[in-house]
C-alpha cells in the first residue's frame, strides 16, 4: 500500500514522469507493430521469391552455359532421391522480339525453359493469364492461332478445346467477382482483358499443319498497356504471329 501510495504521489506531483512513462509505451507498441507487420512482409516476400525462382538455383556464372546438365540432374535424382524432387535447365538469353502485323520491335530477355518442369519447381503456372481462365491451353510446342467464329445459333464460340477448358475452369469453383468480370467482357478482337482473332465462320486454326509455329509465352508489361486501374489492356490477339532473334550469347541455370 505504501509503495502504491508513493507511486501515485510522484507521478501525479512530476509530470515529466508520465511523460516518461508514455513515451516508453509508445515505443514498445511501435517496435511491436513493425515486428508483426515485417514478420508478415518477411515471409510474403520469402514466398513469392521461391515461387518466382525455386529453391535452389545452381549457376556456373559464366556466359558458355551450363554443360552437361542432363547428365547431372540424372546424377541428382539417383544420388539424392529423397532430397531433389524435380530439377529442371533454365537458359537465359537477349533478343528482339518483332509482331510480324504491327511491326512492334522491343528488345526482351529471353528465358528458355521445359514448361512442364517449369511449372513444377516455382509458382510459373499460376501466372500464366490466359491458362487461368482456359486451363491446359498453354503450350510451348507447334501450335495454330485459334480463331472465335459463330456456331449454328449465331453464338460468338471459341474453338472446342478453348470451350471446353473454360467449363473447367468455371467448375473449379473459381471467384464470384472472376466469373462475374469475364462474362462481362469474355473477350474481344480488338482491346480488352482477353483478345482472340475472329472471322464471321465458324471457330476454327489459322492455317493448316503445315503452318504451325512453336509457342511463346510473352511479358505482360512487353507488349500490353497498364491502365489506371492496374490492369493491362490487350492489343494483340492469343497466338499473334511474332519474330524473335536471339543474340550470340546465353546462361544456363539449373
Amino acid at each position: 500500500m505504501y509503495k502504491l501510495f508513493l507511486s501515485l504521489r510522484y507521478l501525479r506531483r512530476r509530470l515529466i514522469a508520465l511523460f516518461a512513462v508514455g513515451s516508453v509505451t509508445l515505443c514498445v507498441f511501435m517496435v511491436l507493430v513493425v515486428v508483426s507487420v515485417m514478420g508478415g512482409f518477411l515471409e510474403m516476400v520469402k514466398e513469392r521469391s521461391r515461387g518466382l525462382l525455386s529453391d535452389i538455383v545452381v549457376d556456373n556464372t559464366t556466359l558458355q552455359g551450363f554443360p552437361y546438365y542432363e547428365e547431372f540432374i540424372e546424377k541428382l535424382y539417383t544420388e539424392m532421391p529423397d532430397v531433389v524432387i524435380k530439377a529442371t535447365p533454365v537458359i537465359y538469353n537477349y533478343g528482339i522480339l518483332r509482331v510480324r502485323a504491327s511491326k512492334y520491335t522491343k528488345p526482351v530477355r529471353v528465358v528458355g525453359i521445359r514448361l512442364e518442369g517449369y511449372e513444377q519447381v516455382n509458382d510459373f503456372a499460376n501466372s500464366l493469364y490466359y491458362d487461368k481462365y482456359y486451363p491446359g491451353t498453354t503450350s510451348l510446342g507447334l501450335q495454330r492461332q485459334p480463331i472465335a467464329g459463330f456456331d449454328e445459333r449465331g453464338n460468338l464460340r471459341l474453338p472446342p478445346e478453348f470451350e471446353m477448358a473454360h467449363r473447367r475452369w468455371l467448375e473449379s469453383n473459381p471467384d464470384p467477382e472472376e466469373v462475374a468480370e469475364y462474362r462481362a467482357n469474355p473477350y474481344s478482337a480488338m482491346a480488352g482483358p482477353r483478345v482472340f482473332a475472329q472471322n464471321l465462320g465458324p471457330p476454327s486454326y489459322h492455317g493448316g499443319e503445315d503452318e504451325e509455329l512453336n509457342g511463346l509465352i510473352v511479358g505482360c508489361d512487353i507488349i500490353n498497356e497498364r491502365t489506371r486501374t492496374g490492369d493491362y489492356l490487350r492489343t494483340y490477339a492469343l497466338g499473334s504471329d511474332m519474330l524473335l532473334t536471339l543474340l550470340p550469347m546465353l546462361l544456363t541455370l539449373l
